[in-house]
């Protein structure tokens, strides 16, 4: 899984840990299929803002993911997303990381 990514690479493994235990909990975590709608709404968000640089393919995905699941936090350990990239500050959704501090985008701070 992605989100293990950050804290493996980090070498912490008790914040590892703790995502393991979320990970296996079906009443805190929810798996989205990336089905055809899913991957559809990634290559429309690719798409947006290409002059800013774009998203990245696996960053689409974990943002249309979220959107399609009406996610109410999405954690990530994906920097373009964690940076605020124009467009996930378009869209109402706190942003989380998984391998730095924890922070929302700038528009939850006002």
């Amino acid at each position: 899984m992605r989100l293990l990514e950050g804290p493996l690479s980090q070498g912490h493994e008790g914040r590892a840990q703790s995502y393991r235990q979320v990970f296996a909990d079906g009443q805190a975590w929810q798996v989205v299929a990336a089905d055809a709608a899913v991957a559809e709404a990634a290559a429309r968000l690719r798409r947006v803002q290409p002059a800013a640089g774009g998203l990245s393919a696996m960053a689409a995905l974990e943002l249309a993911c979220a959107i399609s699941a009406g996610a109410a936090v999405l954690v990530s350990n994906d920097d373009q997303l964690l940076d605020c990239h124009p467009l996930v500050d378009a869209i109402d959704l706190p942003l989380v990381s998984s391998s730095r501090h924890a922070r929302s985008s700038p528009r939850s701070s006002t």
